[in-house]
């Protein structure tokens, strides 16, 4: 396997074409003045088929080189977010969704999204988890603190300020409960000050960006994990959270209805409603047996429907019909 990025990167099994901007533009403008060297680079590799990653950017390119077949995958913001604010976003959306001999996305959310552009097919493949290395573990002591989580980037559309303010809520009545936050980004300042002003700083703990392979030990020391997103294309943190037994509770916006089923593996909730959000969360702290439950079903639905392996073959399989309808 060939690998075309705009990033640096090693990866196992993959050679990896790193593509530098030699144009200081700012955004993705400055992508089309490398499009000559990736078409030279995808005439080397001569492959079978071209799998490009985010409609309105790789994807967009990998159509402008006029390669088939072509199979386009959307990730979220370019096809939930991007068009509607920028007219410009609407005009590649299209174009890549026109040259693309197949269309794949994360969640059911997506696919209705995608159809308002283009009247092709538009196949659901979800992420998958390795539910062998996300799983349920023994950690800390029985003494310890109920632990709310968060894995997200620290960005507005996450929606953490919301579960600081609703964590605020539930500290008068809990004071011994703690929220810990995965993830970095660009509102991180401001939210460890309204950390501050809200007088919380000894029972907020902001971890950063943590690497992958450690997640499963961050999710092992919480008891419940929160998606307060604004919007969200699917939520694969709410689905490795499951395969730990962690009860969700999300917001109910995008894809993530879909991997949280409500009262069954945790709650769905409203955007921006912390006295809400509170609400959910004393439940489960107040029962126990109720969040064992919900985190047990979480887990079933993971194994059910969202081991990584099977997701993979899935892929795999649109591959080989891509390839043999060129043929």
């Amino acid at each position: 396997m060939d690998v075309i990025s705009f990033r640096e990167a090693s990866i196992e099994g993959a050679d990896v074409y790193h593509v530098g901007l030699k144009f200081p533009l700012s955004g993705k403008s400055g992508y089309l003045f490398a499009l000559p060297r990736i078409k030279s680079r995808i005439a080397a590799m001569d492959p079978d088929l071209l799998h490009a990653h985010h409609l309105t950017s790789y994807g967009f390119l990998a159509a402008l080189t006029g390669f088939h077949p072509l199979i386009a995958s959307a990730w979220g913001s370019d096809i939930l977010v991007s068009p509607r604010r920028w007219p410009f976003y609407k005009v590649t959306l299209r174009h890549t969704l026109e040259k693309a001999d197949l269309v794949t996305v994360t969640s059911r959310a997506m696919r209705v999204e995608g159809r308002k552009y283009s009247r092709k097919e538009v196949h659901v493949v979800p992420f998958g988890v390795d539910t062998d290395r996300f799983a349920k573990r023994k950690t800390g002591s029985p003494e310890r603190h109920f632990t709310i989580g968060s894995v997200k980037a620290l960005t507005e559309n996450s929606g953490i300020r919301y579960l600081i303010e609703s964590f605020a809520l539930l500290k008068r009545t809990f004071p011994d409960i703690r929220l810990h936050l995965v993830g970095a980004g660009p509102e991180e300042a401001r939210l460890k000050e309204l950390v501050d002003d809200l007088e919380m700083t000894g029972e907020v703990r902001f971890w950063g960006q943590v690497p992958h392979e450690e997640l499963p030990e961050r999710l092992n020391q919480m008891d419940l994990l929160v998606m307060p997103s604004l919007s969200e294309s699917f939520g694969v943190a709410a689905l490795e959270a499951a395969a730990c037994e962690l009860p969700v509770i999300a917001t109910r916006v995008g894809g993530l209805p879909e991997v949280v089923r409500d009262g069954q593996t945790g709650y769905l909730v409203p955007p921006r409603d912390p006295r809400v959000l509170a609400g959910k969360i004393k439940e489960l702290i107040q029962r126990p047996e109720l969040a064992r439950r919900l985190g047990k079903n979480g887990r079933r639905m993971v194994l059910n429907e969202y081991v990584w392996e099977k997701n993979a073959r899935k892929m795999e399989m649109l591959y080989r019909c891509t390839v043999t309808k060129r043929i």
